[in-house]
C-alpha cells in the first residue's frame, strides 16, 4: 500500500511526514532566496558558507532518497560511517559551482526525496536496516526534518535577523 488519504480525508502520518519534510525545505529555499547575495559565499556558519550549507542538504537529501530506493529494492547500500567525511567530500564537489546550480540542485533533490517517500509502500517506511538493522527510511526523514528544523534554518534565519539589525532591512518573518 502507498501513502494515501484515508477514507475520510484525513491525512496519514506518512504523508504528514513528507508535508513537514517540504514545509521545512521550503523555509530553507525562502531563507536562502532572501540571503542578501554579496553574503552567501561569506564563511558565516562554522566552516561553511550558504552555498556549502544548501550543498551539504542537497548530498544528504541524495543520499536519503537513493538508500530508501535500496532498501525498498531490497538492495545493499555503503553505510556512511564517517559523516565529517562525507560532508566535506560532497561540499567540495560543489564549490566550484556557480549559487544557481546549489540552489537547483538543492531544490531538485528535495523533489526526489518527496517523489520517492510518496511512492514508498508502507511496509518500507519502518523496514530495518543499516549496522545492526537500527535505521529505517521513517528514521532517515525524520533525522532530515530535524536537521533542517532545529539546526540549519535557525541559524541561517539568525543570520538574516543579524544582517536586518545591522543595516535595517525589513523584518524577516519565517
Amino acid at each position: 500500500r502507498l501513502c494515501t488519504l484515508s477514507v475520510y480525508g484525513a491525512i496519514n502520518k506518512e504523508e504528514q511526514t513528507i508535508d513537514e519534510f517540504r514545509r521545512v525545505h521550503s523555509q530553507m529555499v525562502e531563507l536562502a532566496n532572501r540571503f542578501p547575495e554579496g553574503q552567501r559565499e561569506a564563511v558565516l556558519f562554522d566552516r561553511w558558507n550558504l552555498k556549502d550549507l544548501l550543498a551539504h542538504l542537497a548530498a544528504w537529501n541524495h543520499v536519503d532518497a537513493e538508500h530508501t530506493e535500496r532498501v525498498r529494492d531490497g538492495k545493499e547500500f555503503d553505510w556512511i560511517t564517517d559523516w565529517d567525511v562525507f560532508n566535506e567530500r560532497e561540499v567540495s564537489k560543489r564549490r566550484h559551482l556557480p549559487w544557481d546550480a546549489v540552489i537547483e540542485e538543492f531544490s531538485s533533490s528535495a523533489d526526489y526525496v518527496v517523489r520517492v517517500f510518496q511512492n514508498l509502500p508502507i511496509a518500507v517506511w519502518d523496514r530495518p536496516c543499516g549496522p545492526e538493522d537500527k535505521s529505517t527510511p521513517r528514521g532517515w526523514l525524520l533525522a532530515e526534518i530535524r536537521h533542517y528544523r532545529d539546526t540549519h534554518n535557525p541559524e541561517v534565519l539568525r543570520k538574516l535577523e543579524d544582517f536586518e539589525r545591522e543595516y535595517g532591512s525589513n523584518k524577516i518573518d519565517i
